[in-house]
């Protein structure tokens, strides 16, 4: 039975007990009909289901990002928070040690 990876969202098709992209167990999987197709292209088999959003999507309007599936709308939502979150950090969230030894 072919299923998608609740961890990563990727189609897997088989019955498979870890997922073939992020190697999650397949356990909590969500079931895809016989007849799944992208929801943006209806005569496309899909890649997988969207992680953000949960829709199935194609190679056409998704992709794998950070080894989960996304489609481009919560990827790039996704990049948006988090070049706002490195941004607003003030030097990439790291701060500078002082060093071994302290100066008198």
């Amino acid at each position: 039975m072919a299923m998608y990876c609740a961890r990563c969202g990727s189609f897997n098709s088989g019955p498979n007990q870890s997922c073939i992209s992020c190697m999650g167990p397949m356990a909590n999987g969500v079931s895809v009909p016989a007849d799944a197709r992208c929801a943006s292209h209806p005569t496309t088999s899909p890649l997988g289901r969207c992680v953000g959003c949960g829709s199935a999507v194609c190679f056409e309007c998704g992709s794998m990002v950070d080894q989960r599936v996304m489609c481009f709308n919560c990827a790039a939502t996704a990049a948006t928070t988090t070049a706002t979150s490195a941004a607003g950090s003030g030097g990439g969230g790291r701060k500078k040690s002082a060093g071994l030894f302290k100066k008198k």
